[in-house]
């Protein structure tokens, strides 16, 4: 594996990365296929940020690379951030409390800081500021990269709702909940994806947005 990644280090064509992916599948093992190629990734998008080969890889395209299923890569995946000591979800994202609702390859979720739900509370209030995006990729990958390496606290993964058209259902979130007056105004806050609002009221947004005839 360590030889297949330095390789991929030295590219610099796109021509040349689709010599690596065939090679790459001629690894036996599948979860090793997977792991192969994440790590090359990883690394060349970490130590090497003019290389030519695409930082985010949505699972169904690394599926139709590797053959394998999304559950093997997401093993993969995490087994590769275990061995690697890199495993900045865990450090950074606390998803031991998420709920997934829906099916689809695409996800909308909704995550916050616990001081602001503490401050919330502390006011005798149900809404508190959270954030909600939308990623064709793993959700925790995608707030690891969101939120940054300075914080003096996990983010919360409260909600994730599953679709394979989130542009579609996060707009559709944001727009109900702006009707409603939760929208925060980016002159007040970094970002355009938060609001005053919870878990609850999102959940009952999507619901209400599947029960809707197509």
């Amino acid at each position: 594996m360590k030889n297949y990644t330095t390789k991929l280090h030295q590219l610099r064509k796109d021509h040349e990365f689709m010599i690596f992916i065939e090679e790459a599948m001629k690894i036996p093992a599948k979860t090793q296929r997977a792991k192969c190629v994440i790590e090359a990734t990883k690394r060349d998008a970490y130590d090497d940020v003019q290389c030519r080969f695409p930082y985010y890889i949505t699972y169904r395209d690394l599926m139709a690379l590797i053959g394998v299923s999304k559950g093997s890569v997401s093993t993969a995946k995490r087994k590769l951030a275990e061995m690697d000591g890199m495993d900045s979800k865990k450090e950074k994202v606390n998803s031991s409390g998420a709920e997934y609702i829906g099916e689809g390859n695409g996800s909308v979720y909704l995550y916050y800081f616990p001081t602001y739900k503490l401050y919330a509370e502390l006011k005798d209030s149900n809404y508190y500021r959270c954030n909600i995006g939308k990623t064709h990729n793993n959700v925790e990958d995608r707030i690891d990269l969101q939120i940054g390496d300075q914080l003096p606290e996990k983010a919360i993964l409260q909600l994730v709702m599953q679709t394979d058209d989130c542009e579609t259902l996060e707009a559709r979130i944001h727009t109900e909940l702006k009707r409603r007056g939760r929208w925060l105004d980016p002159a007040d806050v970094v970002g355009v994806e938060w609001f005053e609002t919870n878990p609850a009221e999102v959940k009952d947004i999507f619901f209400r947005i599947e029960k809707e005839p197509v």
